[in-house]
């Protein structure tokens, strides 16, 4: 604006000059305004580009303040359910091998009148009579045709039933004619035994969870089960 007001009082003063010096002057006033708006024009261009560096540096601001602050912690969630409890472990399991029982006689027991024995269970404790599971076997030989007590046949020609009474570290076994007629039918020392005792591990069942029932398991399959060697 001070360049044009200094050209206007020029030419004010020029009223009374001649043709040649009108005419530098005329030279000299366009290449003024000609110099004055490529100035404008790269002012306004600075100007623009100013601001645009100015607008992305906001955002860029914004964004880091934003990623770098952290948030107040969440609620806690709820606890899960309990998950049900395990089955007893094969280490807690106990079994024997294969043994033989001294020869059997007489007894009678709850009005019963028939032959037991009995086998050393050094491990059976009251607690695993309580809550545990106690799976006896009887074998004809050498752990070949094995049946699991209680076990009944018509051996002798009449029925009759081979059970297992548990005690602490003792198991009775006992056999008996259902028809209780005061005879009664060998219980050969030939015949093998095996116990197999499970703690009790296992919480009693519940709606959701039922527990397994060992005692309607056969002998291979309660073997398998846990890791036992038939």
């Amino acid at each position: 604006m001070a360049v044009f007001a200094v050209i206007l009082l020029v030419q004010i003063c020029l009223v009374n000059v001649s043709e040649a010096e009108k005419q530098a002057f005329e030279l000299y006033k366009n290449k003024v305004i000609e110099l004055n708006k490529n100035h404008s024009t790269n002012f306004l261009k600075t100007k623009i580009i100013m601001k645009t560096f100015k607008t992305i540096f906001t955002i860029l601001l914004a964004a880091f303040t934003i990623i770098s602050c952290s948030g107040d912690d969440g609620a806690d969630g709820t606890n899960g359910t309990d998950g049900t409890p395990g089955e007893t472990g094969t280490a807690n399991v106990i079994y024997s091998g294969w043994i033989n029982a001294p020869a059997a006689t007489p007894e009678t027991i709850d009005g019963t009148s028939g032959l037991s024995t009995s086998i050393a269970a050094p491990q059976l404790t009251a607690d695993i009579m309580a809550k545990g599971t106690i799976l006896v076997y009887m074998s004809f030989g050498s752990g070949t045709n094995i049946y699991t007590l209680p076990y009944t046949s018509t051996a002798g020609g009449a029925t009759n039933t081979i059970t297992a009474i548990a005690s602490l570290k003792s198991i009775k076994l006992f056999r008996f004619k259902h028809a209780n007629d005061g005879t009664t039918v060998a219980l050969p020392s030939t015949l093998s035994w095996r116990y197999i005792l499970i703690p009790g591990g296992v919480q009693a069942a519940t709606s959701k969870t039922a527990q397994l029932d060992y005692s309607k398991m056969s002998y291979e399959e309660v073997c398998a089960r846990f890791n036992i060697q038939p």
